[in-house]
């Protein structure tokens, strides 16, 4: 008497049921950097420390949704090192320049012909500290992606394992 035993090796198709996480990691996120805004410069109301970080939150994912998009379509490509390294440096160069042009059209709206006073002074920092939100975010972005692909490799793995052990 042989008991037939099926081994699933496929994930479920959708969406995750813990959805809500990420949005309440993006809304304390939001929250923390509106806090610190407020407490840095306690002339900055909440609510308008409020809306800064979420137009530099919003800001920053749209960015980061066209990189995503770009990812996925040079994803498969085989590349040198190299290329691959100015490819990314080209990117965050790209990247960054579009997210704090987004947030300088925000300033201009915002505060109105005098919007230059806001970089006064700050503009190497300000520029510093995009580039290391948007390294962190990027870092992060490639290691998800590596770790789906590892994911998918011993997937493919145990079930070559089971087709053989079936032989």
């Amino acid at each position: 008497m042989s008991a037939e035993r099926t081994l699933d090796l496929t994930e479920s198709e959708g969406r995750s049921r813990n959805w809500w996480l990420p949005a309440a990691l993006a809304v304390a996120g939001v929250m923390l950097y509106a806090i610190a805004l407020h407490l840095e410069k306690p002339r900055l109301t909440f609510i308008r420390a409020f809306r800064h970080a979420t137009v530099f939150s919003a800001a920053l994912a749209l960015v980061m949704l066209i990189v995503a998009a770009w990812d996925r379509h040079v994803a498969n490509r085989r590349r040198s090192a190299g290329v691959v390294v100015a490819s990314e440096v080209v990117l965050a160069m790209v990247a960054t320049t579009a997210w704090q042009g987004l947030l300088l059209l925000d300033n201009v709206l915002e505060i109105g012909p005098y919007y230059w006073r806001a970089y006064t002074g700050t503009w190497l920092f300000q520029l510093l500290f995009a580039l290391a939100v948007y390294g962190t975010v990027r870092g992060l972005m490639l290691g998800a992606a590596f770790w789906r692909r590892d994911r998918e490799r011993e997937r493919r793995e145990a079930g070559i394992l089971v087709a053989a052990r079936d032989l």
